[in-house]
């Protein structure tokens, strides 16, 4: 599905612009953002902002990871 839509990047993206998200050059509490790889759609996903750094849900509950967001949003 990812590789159908362009990767997560472009899928997030289109849906944030739908519901009125503003696109985010400095990350900010609550905001939403897409990391991975630019060149490698597929190896992307999506992660929120919890004030002081990037978080992710896995199968083992939220961790915090260090990324560079390839695209973030205010929503």
């Amino acid at each position: 599905m990812l590789a159908r839509h362009g990767g997560a990047l472009e899928l997030v993206r289109r849906q944030a612009e739908a519901i009125g998200g503003r696109p985010l050059a400095v990350p900010k509490l609550g905001c939403i953002a897409v990391v991975g790889s630019l060149s490698k759609p597929t190896r992307q996903f999506g992660v929120i902002h919890d004030g002081e750094g990037w978080i992710t849900r896995t199968p083992t509950g939220w961790h915090g990871i260090a990324a560079r967001a390839l695209g973030m949003w205010e929503i």
